[in-house]
Parts: C-alpha cells; sequence; structure tokens
C-alpha cells in the first residue's frame, strides 16, 4: 500500500460520549483536545503544562498535570 502524501494518514472517529487521551499540553495538543471536546468526548490530558487555560475549565476535560520521566531498564 503507496503511503499517503505527505506521510499522513486520515482517521475517522465518533467521539461522542467516548474517552479520549492526549498526550501534551502544547499547541498541537490544545488544538486536538479542543477538537474532541467540541464532538463531545470526554478528554484526558496527560502533561506538565497546558498551553491553553480556558479548556481546562471544560467539564469534560481532565488534566493531569505530570512529568514523564525514563524507567531505569
Amino acid at each position: 500500500m503507496a503511503d499517503a502524501p505527505g506521510g499522513l494518514y486520515p482517521v475517522v472517529l465518533r467521539p461522542r460520549g467516548r474517552r479520549a487521551l492526549v498526550v501534551g499540553g502544547g499547541k498541537v495538543a490544545a488544538r486536538k483536545a479542543a477538537g474532541l471536546l467540541a464532538a463531545d468526548a470526554h478528554v484526558l490530558v496527560v502533561s506538565p503544562a497546558f498551553a491553553f487555560d480556558r479548556l481546562v475549565h471544560t467539564a469534560a476535560l481532565t488534566l493531569v498535570k505530570t512529568t514523564v520521566r525514563a524507567v531505569g531498564s
């Protein structure tokens, strides 16, 4: 199967009422979280910080502030 243009692939989701996980708190993560919230998903964001505080006060969004660290091998 040939790669999609730009190495991307399309995804169609129906997230209404489902849980969604967003890892990261930058602009891209905030945009993804906003889109999922607009589609009536329950969003969990895991990040040490989140770019858009206005989304944090949304009832369907849970922010877990944590730092990811490597576990010794």
